[in-house]
């Protein structure tokens, strides 16, 4: 069986964890392709060869060997890194205070079906992009981008204020939880399924586990560079795994402790 995980530069993780991934599934034929989000969306899609644009080349040959993948030959795709307008949403939610919901700060008033309906129309937009892109194709399945860590709420380089300010609220994991049910639906009808961010990895509402930070990404090393979004190798074992139990029927060679 074939798989490739195409996508973003949340594909490090996995293209790290190669050997480790095919040591687990050793029957599958498991290949990586990916390039920073800019120049990702900016690819083209030549019938069913997957290229990079001329001035990504430099990029996809040290990340990936080769400039354009066939994505005809496999049998499964893992798409990853997508955020299906997370940012837009997290920002809408922290920045208003919901009619119905007992938390008050000096943000405006907006009713829970108007925001339902915003959640709502800001997935469906990033879909449709991405079908209009790849077309129906029920061998891709979606794992978006990982969440930000919970160390993120430092001020500094890479805070992430939204996610923070919603650490607070009750009501967080709920709007959480809609947010992926709409992803759901709208991947299911434009033909694609969808894999949620494993629990396991997660610290709470929009907030990855600090224990799966890649290393030397945190503001004692990086300085300026912190990188509170991007995950490690640990990860990309663990969502590999729950992607090939729940959609390949497969499990790992040996059990992954981390």
């Amino acid at each position: 069986m074939r798989v490739l995980v195409l996508g973003t530069s949340h594909t490090v993780c996995f293209r790290e964890a190669l050997p480790d991934l095919r040591a687990d599934f050793p029957a599958l034929d498991l290949h990586v392709f990916g390039l920073p989000g800019g120049k990702f969306a900016a690819s083209t899609l030549d019938g069913s060869v997957f290229r990079a644009i001329d001035d990504a080349h430099d990029v996809a040959m040290e990340w990936n060997g080769v400039t354009e993948i066939d994505m005809a030959p496999f049998d499964h795709i893992l798409m990853v890194g997508e955020r299906f307008s997370f940012q837009s949403v997290t920002r809408m939610l922290a920045l208003h205070n919901i009619l119905e919901e007992p938390f008050r700060d000096d943000h405006p008033l907006i009713s829970t079906a108007a925001a339902e309906a915003l959640i709502d129309d800001a997935v469906a937009a990033q879909v449709d992009g991405i079908a209009a892109r790849f077309a129906a194709d029920d061998r891709i399945t979606h794992l978006p981008a990982p969440y930000p860590l919970a160390r993120s709420w430092k001020q500094g380089a890479g805070h992430e204020r939204f996610v923070t300010l919603l650490s607070t609220r009750s009501s967080t994991a709920r709007w959480m939880a809609r947010f992926e049910a709409s992803i759901d639906v709208h991947l299911a009808e434009a033909g694609y399924g969808f894999m949620p961010q494993p629990e396991t990895t997660r610290h709470d509402a929009f907030r990855s586990r600090n224990a799966f930070a890649w290393p030397n990404s945190g503001q004692g090393a990086a300085g300026k560079r912190v990188d509170n979004r991007h995950l490690n190798t640990d990860y990309a074992r663990i969502a590999f795994a729950a992607y090939a139990n729940d959609f390949l029927n497969m499990r790992p060679r040996a059990a992954h402790n981390t």
